[in-house]
């Protein structure tokens, strides 16, 4: 199997993290993880198929996790992920290097979803999968990270505009983490590396950007709900595609 090694680099100390599934998740993988790698750690993209069978390549949405940019693990997903499955979509859930074990940051994770979403792609055919229809989903953190995608793309160069993902699922992502509701830490992080407004959802918006459903509760103490609305009225206005629920 393909695996990427980056320079070398040790996790920091911190809290373990678990990677054995609840049981009832188990069931799920039943394809083997497939290494992608970044940094020198390998990381794995588990194939979770389509309950339902079909014909020919299917659907798939890549799975972000949440965790606050610090903890979580691929296992943890929302009714989202089941439901995806239920209707014909292959999710692949991706792991991520964690703040609390790499002492990584916001872009650490960038990098982590733009190799997983390269290496799907480039292995649809393998996975079953049509490499034309590969979206991006995610929660908290991972729900940001997915906005990062949707509204940077992937692959930009300048003379090639960016490749986007198909499709884009949001719950509770911050579309606005450097605005003045939030903390300040997605600012300090990024800002280590370059502009943080760069790497902001809202500041990114732009035509011909994915069609995008974002879930997202009113009282959401994490992420604002008004810095949602805000980001969808905006897309919508760039005429791209998207629904707030």
């Amino acid at each position: 199997p393909h695996r990427y090694r980056g320079p070398a680099r040790r996790p920091t100390v911190g809290a373990p993290d678990d990677r054995s599934p609840h049981p009832r998740h188990r069931p799920l993988l039943v394809r083997p993880c497939l290494p992608v790698g970044m940094d020198g750690v390998a990381l794995d993209v588990h194939v979770l198929p389509p309950k339902a069978d079909g014909s020919g390549a299917s659907p798939a949405m890549l799975w972000f996790h949440g965790g606050s940019w610090t903890e979580g693990t691929w296992w943890q997903c929302p009714v989202i992920c089941e439901s995806l499955r239920g209707h014909g979509v292959t999710v692949l859930a991706v792991e991520l290097r964690t703040g609390n074990r790499f002492d990584s940051g916001p872009l650490d994770y960038l990098d982590d979803a733009t190799a997983a979403y390269r290496w799907v792609q480039e292995r649809a055919a393998a996975l079953g999968v049509d490499e034309n229809r590969i979206g991006v989903a995610g929660f908290s953190s991972g729900g940001t990270l997915a906005l990062m995608m949707a509204t940077r793309g992937i692959d930009a160069t300048d003379s090639r505009p960016a490749r986007y993902p198909s499709a884009v699922i949001v719950m509770g992502g911050c579309a606005n983490p450097i605005g003045p509701e939030e903390d300040g830490w997605f600012r300090r992080r990024v800002a280590e590396h370059g502009n943080p407004a760069d790497y902001s959802p809202i500041d990114r918006v732009g035509s011909g950007q994915p069609p995008l459903l974002a879930v997202h509760a009113r009282r959401d103490e994490y992420c604002s709900h008004a810095q949602m609305e805000a980001f969808v009225a905006r897309y919508r206005a760039a005429g791209c595609a998207a629904d707030l629920v």
